[in-house]
């Protein structure tokens, strides 16, 4: 199992607690998630780079970039809240790293978000 896959499947039926600021347990989250996808990057797709990173009020986006053809990408994780964090997460091509309105919004399992980036259409090819 990769280990995006795996650090998701264990906030599988997770309730985070809802607050006004950030909690300790989305602070803890976040940081799983990205030491989860840089490490999935490094062993499985060292094509991708997690160019940026965002941590919002109980959500997470950020842009990836292919570094053989330089397509970028912007993903989210809705927020942890009301919405099953290995469930379906979404993602899109981007122009570039401030293009957060892109192309189309694709869905995937949270899990294999990296593998559907990895070999996904890039809707704004030069």
């Amino acid at each position: 199992m990769n280990a995006l896959k795996k650090m998701l499947n264990g906030y599988s039926g997770h309730q985070f607690q809802s607050s006004c600021g950030e909690t300790p347990e989305f602070k803890t989250f976040c940081a799983k998630l990205k030491n989860a996808m840089r490490k999935e990057i490094r062993e499985d797709f060292p094509d991708l780079d997690l160019t940026v990173w965002s941590k919002g009020h109980f959500d997470v986006s950020g842009f990836i970039t292919r570094k053989s053809d330089g397509a970028i990408f912007y993903f989210s994780f809705r927020d942890v809240r009301t919405a099953n964090v290995a469930g379906k997460q979404m993602y899109r091509s981007a122009k570039d790293l401030k293009d957060y309105r892109g192309g189309m919004n694709r869905w995937t399992d949270g899990g294999n978000l990296l593998a559907a980036i990895a070999v996904a259409r890039n809707e704004f090819e030069m």
